[in-house]
């Protein structure tokens, strides 16, 4: 789009003449994707100098991105187009006001069976929900036996692993572009590549068949040959794609995206501890101890929240999806070590969760602050849902210490978000492992500590 659209003279002069252009980057500002994108990227959107919505679309042409440059800039060289503007934006606030909101569903094994069934039939169908879900149904179909809810999520894996989404060196690309993935984007991020090593290596505990565990050891040697930065003790946030021209080039090259990430590291965190229990690599279990300890020294403010990435001004909101990896993370690791301190550290993040990001409906904000405009994030995206993994971390919690507060929060996050998201199940993997671990708690690995 670079290229294309803004390298065009008449669309430069019409943005020039009309607008005050800002370029985000979604994964370092994801806050603002979040606010202003139109779901997709690249997003062009148009703002009123106060920050309110007027108009916006994904990829457009030069030519269309010209012509809607200059109808929007008609509203505001017209007084009384701007004045139908807001009468319509009045109108529209007022009927999202008297919606009536959608039923609210406590966590029941009924409940957890429609998401299931929903979840399983979307994978039988082809459709990929994302590396949580895959993981909620292994963990499902092992606690109740039900057979075809795990094997859903292997046959997906099965077709990641032979599929045109695997490359060469064993990483996995970010997404199809085509029904049939027969056109991908290249681009290789740590998030997706994380998460799918965790599953993979789940998935090799699990069942003990070798040809997950290979695709587990060659994705996490991949990861810590190609991601990891040693003298930083974290993972880049991973490579932009090479176009289809340029793979007749064996000398393309992608470039690397340096940025380090908080949610992103701890998520490969919580894969390379995964994939030590799957194979008993030592170098696994310390590459996930440095990283959490270089997370806890660099991007830690002086509130106690955690930034984004390293050096974020204080005016960039905290992410309710970094303190919640992050706090998975470290009960991930004190359930191997059994430090106390790690144990410690989860519950700071949780305590500060629920005080600093907490929501009128039980559930928890997606950035702090910004109250009035934050949403409540239900459905997984590129990362699992914020509130998904607070859940869990929740419920270990309440496991770990048993302190009753943890487990109430953990239902009021619960009924306030299935419900209003409960047509899209496949995508409420997070959310789902929240509530098998609500309705099934496990016995934790380590004894209950009371006292902290």
């Amino acid at each position: 789009m670079v290229e294309r659209c803004f390298a065009d003279r008449a669309l430069a002069r019409e943005v020039v003449r009309g607008t005050f252009p800002v370029r985000v980057d979604a994964d370092r500002r994801p806050d603002l994707a979040e606010r202003f994108g139109m779901g997709g990227w690249p997003s062009v959107v148009y703002l009123t100098p106060e920050g309110d919505w007027v108009t916006g679309s994904t990829y457009m042409d030069p030519v269309d991105l010209v012509d809607l440059a200059r109808r929007v800039r008609i509203y505001f060289d017209n007084p009384k187009r701007r004045e139908d503007l807001e009468r319509a934006r009045g109108y529209l606030k007022e009927r999202i006001a008297q919606e009536v909101p959608r039923g609210l569903h406590p966590p029941s094994s009924e409940l957890l069976q429609q998401l299931v069934d929903s979840t399983r039939t979307a994978v039988a169908r082809g459709a990929h929900p994302g590396f949580e879900a895959l993981t909620m149904l292994l963990e499902y179909g092992r606690l109740k036996g039900e057979g075809d809810a795990g094997e859903a999520a292997l046959g997906m894996l099965d077709r990641l692993a032979c599929g045109p989404m695997r490359d060469r060196d064993g990483t996995f690309f970010l997404a199809p572009l085509t029904s049939d993935a027969a056109v991908v984007d290249r681009e290789k991020n740590l998030a997706v590549n994380a998460g799918l090593l965790g599953t993979f290596a789940r998935a090799a505990r699990q069942t003990g068949r070798e040809k997950y565990r290979e695709v587990a050891v060659g994705l996490g040697e991949a990861l810590r040959q190609g991601f990891y930065d040693p003298r930083n003790a974290l993972f880049f946030a991973g490579y932009a794609g090479v176009c289809e021209r340029a793979l007749l080039n064996e000398e393309a090259t992608p470039l690397r995206d340096p940025a380090f990430y908080t949610g992103w590291n701890a998520l490969a965190v919580s894969a390379f501890l995964d994939l030590y229990r799957a194979v008993g690599e030592d170098r696994y279990l310390e590459i996930g101890r440095r990283v959490l300890a270089a997370l806890r020294r660099r991007m830690v403010r002086a509130d106690g929240g955690f930034r984004h990435f390293p050096n974020a001004p204080d005016d960039i909101p905290l992410l309710l999806e970094d303190q919640a990896l992050l706090a998975r993370a470290a009960l991930d690791l004190f359930e191997i070590d059994g430090r106390v301190e790690d144990l410690r550290f989860a519950r700071h993040l949780a305590d500060t969760m629920l005080e600093q990001f907490a929501h009128g409906s039980g559930a928890l904000h997606d950035r702090m602050p910004e109250p009035d405009r934050a949403a409540t994030p239900a459905l997984d995206r590129l990362l699992p849902s914020g509130n998904g993994v607070a859940v869990q971390v929740l419920l270990r919690l309440h496991a770990l210490t048993g302190h009753p507060p943890y487990r109430e929060r953990a239902g009021g996050i619960l009924t306030a978000l299935v419900g209003p998201h409960i047509d899209r199940a496949a995508y409420l993997g997070a959310l789902c492992r929240g509530i098998i671990a609500y309705l099934h708690p496990s016995e934790p690995s380590k004894p209950r500590i009371e006292s902290l």
